[in-house]
């Protein structure tokens, strides 16, 4: 996972840091738990799970809650 990282610019206009309150908009699969900061693959950009490396999906998209 060396060539993961953050999305440039997250640390200035991360909503989540406003307020805690916020939903996560992403969901992880593998560990079946909302995903508040994913983190971003520097090779092709898909948002992954912090915990597990799963690439995560919208939350909207997955038509629970």
């Amino acid at each position: 996972m060396q060539n993961c990282r953050r999305r440039p610019g997250w640390a200035d206009n991360d909503p989540m840091a406003e307020s805690n309150e916020t939903p996560a908009e992403f969901y992880c699969p593998t560990c079946a738990q909302p995903v508040a900061e994913p983190l971003v693959c520097g090779d092709c950009h898909a948002l992954i799970c912090r915990q597990c490396g799963t690439p995560v999906e919208r939350i909207d998209e997955l038509g629970i809650g």
